[in-house]
């Protein structure tokens, strides 16, 4: 009997990663402020969290393709 992973787990997966590109990011640059905050000095306040909202939400299994 094998289980399969379900849609949590690939929403895992990706915040696992974004958590770990972070942790990256402030490892290579300590002096940086985190990217959040940059992107919010260019973009603003209202894009940035759209733009994050996105990448952390779950693909769509149907792409309509």
């Amino acid at each position: 009997m094998s289980v399969t992973p379900g849609p949590t787990s690939k929403h895992k997966g990706t915040e696992r990663l974004l958590r770990d590109c972070a942790l990256v990011g402030r490892m290579l640059e300590p002096e940086q402020s985190p990217a959040r905050r940059r992107l919010e000095q260019k973009l603003g306040d209202e894009l940035t969290r759209q733009l994050v909202y996105g990448l952390r939400r779950r693909p769509k299994l149907d792409n309509g393709a």
